[in-house]
């Protein structure tokens, strides 16, 4: 894998599944070092502390925000309903984040599902569980 995919992996794991910096390198493959300059360097941090506010909420927020935009432009008179050049490079940020957010939303929920999974085959099976954890984080590669 290469090191940009291990890289949104990691930024992944380490915001959405709340391992600490050590775990989340190990996971991945990567120095602690490097994992600690991605967090500091990206500001995942921060990224992990807004995250509270879901991504469902974040996205009717963002289609809010097109469509009253839109609508604006709209209640315009016949032959001006158009954007300008701040109303459409607007629209172009909204959507360039509802698309990188739904992409992660995607991935985020296979993540979602295989941890809740796993937590389940581990109560049942746990060498079935330790078996079935590297085909599952090959699949998680293969997404990245």
């Amino acid at each position: 894998m290469e090191n940009a995919q291990k890289k949104e992996w990691a930024k992944l794991i380490y915001t959405k599944e709340g391992l600490n910096g050590k775990e989340t390198a190990r996971k991945v493959g990567v120095s602690a070092k490097t994992m600690s300059e991605w967090v500091n360097k990206g500001k995942w941090d921060d990224l992990k502390a807004s995250l509270i506010i879901s991504k469902d909420q974040q996205l009717r927020r963002l289609y809010a925000q097109i469509n009253e935009l839109n609508n604006a432009i709209e209640d315009r008179e016949l032959g001006k309903r158009f954007a300008d050049n701040h109303e459409s490079d607007t629209l172009v940020k909204l959507t360039s984040a509802i698309k990188k957010l739904e992409d992660e939303s995607g991935l985020s929920g296979i993540i979602e599902a295989f941890s809740g999974f796993m937590h389940w085959l581990r109560l049942i099976d746990l060498p079935k569980a330790q078996e079935f954890l590297k085909y599952q984080d090959d699949y998680i590669k293969t997404k990245l």
